[in-house]
């Protein structure tokens, strides 16, 4: 798990990073998806932030991890694209 909060912002003239949040300037809406009132970053966007951003041996992790397949096994959420109206749908965490 992350230590530090990692926030994403299109505008690099405000706010800065500190010891607990980091910001990183780059798109809000490409490599984006919405689950619920939830919005996350894609599996390609969020593999290439973690393996530029860990040591070696933790990116090779990440990077071998990404590269499986999800199991089918009674996927309950749903991702669509960012602001899809998703009202009275709460994703579920497992």
């Amino acid at each position: 798990m992350l230590q530090k909060l990692h926030s994403v912002t299109e505008v690099a003239t405000s706010g800065r990073s500190t010891s607990s949040v980091v910001r990183h300037v780059a798109s809000l809406s490409k490599g984006v998806r919405q689950c619920g009132p939830f919005l996350l970053t894609d599996k390609l966007t969020t593999t290439l932030q973690l393996v530029s951003t860990f040591s070696f041996p933790y990116a090779v992790a990440v990077r071998d991890s990404s590269l499986r397949l999800p199991e089918n096994r009674g996927l309950v959420n749903r991702f669509t694209a960012p602001g899809v109206n998703t009202a009275g749908y709460m994703p579920r965490w497992q």
